[in-house]
């Protein structure tokens, strides 16, 4: 039998997914990210919405329960981004009032990121966060968090890993493998299929 969560999705439901504004690419890992709020949903534990960052190259995702759209939550989340990628180039985001606010830009200005922001009414120019929007949902709706609406925020961590793992249709690879070269390690993944080598750190 399938439950639906009692959650809102955003406000704008005749989006489009898969249609991109004109915009120039790059094929280097964390040159773009966009960035998205979805929800809100029904309150869990103390969460009511997912902060959506997506790598434009490798389509790796990072998900992130939030109990609000601030640009001081949204900041934190990216910082920590950030110390461990590095600095993106450029920000893709939609006028979202977390992306606004001159906190927000002047956090990018003292990085160096560029932002863009897309005008109110064309979700397409953000449609990299959009498809994952997407994804996301139709994830949650069907793990076990349906069951409970109020603890679909302990399954966001779950969703991320999965949708990190799955072969993308367009790259044909997983965006863990182009990120990183190899597949993640599932939960319940007792056997590695990969030969391992060991290797002599001292001689590296």
């Amino acid at each position: 039998m399938h439950v639906y969560i009692a959650w809102y999705h955003k406000e704008n439901s005749g989006k489009k997914f898969g249609f991109l504004h004109s915009m120039p690419k790059y094929a280097r890992p964390h040159h773009t990210l966009h960035l998205d709020h979805l929800g809100p949903f029904v309150h869990g534990k103390g969460n009511k919405y997912i902060l959506i960052i997506v790598d434009g190259f490798s389509k790796f995702t990072f998900l992130k329960a939030a109990p609000n759209t601030t640009t001081k939550c949204a900041l934190v989340t990216l910082s920590e981004i950030c110390t461990i990628f590095g600095n993106p180039k450029r920000i893709i985001t939609d006028a979202g009032k977390g992306f606004v606010f001159n906190e927000f830009k002047q956090y990018l200005e003292r990085k160096g990121i560029r932002l863009h922001t897309i005008a109110v009414g064309l979700p397409r120019g953000n449609a990299q966060a959009e498809r994952v929007n997407k994804t996301i949902l139709d994830a949650l709706e069907t793990s076990e968090a349906s069951v409970n609406g109020n603890e679909w925020d302990s399954k966001v961590a779950t969703v991320q890993q999965g949708n990190n793992n799955t072969k993308h249709l367009i790259i044909q690879n997983t965006p863990a493998e182009l990120l990183f070269g190899f597949s993640l390690k599932m939960d319940g993944d007792i056997h590695d299929n990969d030969e391992e080598r060991e290797v002599d750190v001292t001689a590296i």
